[in-house]
């Protein structure tokens, strides 16, 4: 499975997560970290980095607020086929170690997700790593 990290999120966390997930043998769901930058993608525009995500059968994760809009962006959404989770922030901390630990955190639940949950589908995980799900 394919996570593209939107380019909100630093590279290197993407980086970072990716090789921890490598060596992750006890997993329900084998998964890739990328992110635009690490493929020569970056500066692609929402829809466009949807299209992708479509075409590799991917997973979106982010922070941009754009995605999150299902009135504007679910039509996408249901035309590639593709899932997306949408990750809200406490703005107390900083975000970089807030990033890493909910995606830490979260991380299982999400791969339950994905291997439970028909796409499309859009998921907001809270600062706590609560999932709370978008309907079209």
């Amino acid at each position: 499975m394919l996570i593209l990290f939107d380019e909100n999120i630093p590279v290197k966390i993407a980086e970072g997560l990716n090789t921890i997930e490598s060596t992750n043998k006890d997993t329900i769901l084998h998964c890739t970290i990328t992110h635009p930058y690490i493929i020569q993608k970056g500066g692609t525009s929402d829809d466009d980095w949807i299209k992708f995500a479509g075409e590799n059968k991917a997973i979106i994760l982010t922070f941009d607020k754009d995605f999150k809009n299902v009135k504007s962006k679910g039509s996408l959404y249901i035309q590639h086929n593709i899932g997306v989770f949408f990750c809200k922030f406490d703005k107390k901390e900083k975000m970089y170690w807030q990033i890493v630990r909910l995606f830490v955190n979260s991380f299982n639940l999400m791969k339950n997700i994905i291997v439970t949950t028909p796409r499309p589908f859009v998921y907001r995980i809270n600062h706590h790593g609560k999932p709370e799900r978008f309907e079209f």
